[in-house]
């Protein structure tokens, strides 16, 4: 179902996503210090631009418990 397909749609979308744009801060990076709560500034990783998806697919896999 979605939860096992993500992971390659997330990929492609990434792939795409990051054609135009950065998806990621690089390793060290110093967040924006005005206490801002933008998902982006705060990680070095992709996963802010799925923080819905990555909640949903975890309550679906609990629920199928």
């Amino acid at each position: 179902m979605f939860q096992k397909a993500f992971p390659e749609l997330r990929k492609q979308y990434e792939d795409v996503f990051s054609q135009t744009r950065f998806i990621s801060n690089p390793e060290g990076y110093i967040p924006d210090q005005n206490n801002d709560p933008m998902l982006a500034s705060g990680t070095i990783h992709s996963d802010w631009m799925h923080v819905f998806e990555l909640a949903m697919n975890t309550r679906i896999l609990k629920w199928g418990e």
